[in-house]
């Protein structure tokens, strides 16, 4: 999003109040909250990367003119660019970031406690294309194959080993066929 393309107006509250009492603007609640309340540790890598993010676009959130005047804080991002190691696409997002997020700290934090979980799918025939070495159709996942994946990932991959995922295939490669 182009810092160009955010347009900040300014209303009245009294206008924006009459507004939600004729319904013409309705009120939702806000989805990062949460946010505003979360206490990161100092050490955490997240909360140095979003500190660092900050102190990056300070002088843009922290000058008022800026706000509403798109030629200015074009002019503002383009000299942070030069004077830093970061691009301007790269400040451009930030901003609406940190205005669409609470305009805290913690706006810049990437949202790694609400991890977006993608489709599960229940089949009966394995999903995708077949496999280029065995002629086989393979197994579709299912909540058995699930449970004994994330078995086999926390007792392999994640413990203080951390076995390489080759290796845990070597290990685990009797369990499974004899399971299955």
């Amino acid at each position: 999003m182009s810092c160009d393309k955010l347009k900040l107006e300014i209303y009245p509250l009294a206008d924006l109040e009459q507004r939600v009492r004729s319904g013409e603007i309705k009120t939702v609640p806000d989805a990062y909250a949460g946010l505003i309340y979360l206490d990161p540790s100092e050490e955490d890598k997240h909360t140095k990367r979003a500190e660092a993010n900050y102190q990056l676009i300070k002088p843009i959130v922290a000058a008022p003119d800026c706000l509403f005047d798109p030629h200015l804080r074009r002019r503002m991002i383009e000299e942070i660019s030069q004077g830093n190691k970061a691009t301007i696409r790269r400040i451009e997002r930030l901003l609406p970031k940190f205005w669409k997020r609470g305009q805290t700290r913690n706006a810049l934090l990437p949202q790694y406690h609400h991890p977006l979980k993608g489709k599960e799918r229940n089949s009966l025939v394995k999903l995708g294309r077949r496999g280029s070495l065995s002629r086989e159709s393979g197994l579709p996942i299912n909540d058995a194959l699930r449970k004994l994946f994330r078995r086999h990932i926390d007792a392999h991959i994640l413990s203080p080993e951390g076995l390489s995922l080759s290796k845990t295939f070597d290990v685990d490669c009797g369990v499974t066929h004899e399971q299955y």
